[in-house]
């Protein structure tokens, strides 16, 4: 049997695109709309590029494509969550971020994908917020496995 898994109760909750979804607040360290992103080279699939945080660089995830979307246009508006993750510091590019709050006991629902679930294991299962269900996601998930080269 396969070992349930605990989503936070604390959660992020942002927009991309036209989806909803939240993730944990834990590791948030800074919510910005001011990050002068440079582009990487080689970059992986959902990286644009790399921004620095308290003079460190950090890779830059654009989270649209996870959900279908493409990334803003440069000068659109945009959010830039910054996480401490177990690999170290990154950003997530959303629209926009809608609140942080403490979900009920229960709101979480685990989902399990079937057949293969590389595109979609980021994604845990959905929060019950009332009338709305949002997707839940695992940040750490939503980072490539390799490392950047900065442009400069």
């Amino acid at each position: 049997m396969a070992e349930k898994y605990e989503y936070s109760r604390e959660v992020l909750v942002f927009q991309a695109g036209d989806v909803v979804a939240a993730m944990p607040s834990a590791g948030v360290e800074q919510i910005t709309d001011k990050l002068a992103v440079r582009p990487a080279k080689n970059a992986p699939a959902g990286v644009i590029g790399a921004g620095e945080f308290r003079g460190q660089p950090v890779p830059v995830i654009d989270v649209h494509g996870r959900f279908g979307h493409t990334a803003p246009k440069r000068g659109e508006a945009r959010k830039y969550i910054v996480m401490r993750l177990s690999g170290g510091h990154y950003a997530f590019q959303v629209d926009e971020v809608e609140d942080v709050l403490t979900t009920p006991p229960g709101a979480f629902k685990e989902v399990h994908i079937p057949g293969n679930q590389d595109q979609l294991n980021y994604l845990r299962g959905a929060l019950i917020l009332g009338d709305r269900l949002l997707p839940a996601v695992d940040p750490e998930l939503m980072v490539p496995a390799r490392r950047l080269a900065v442009v400069n």
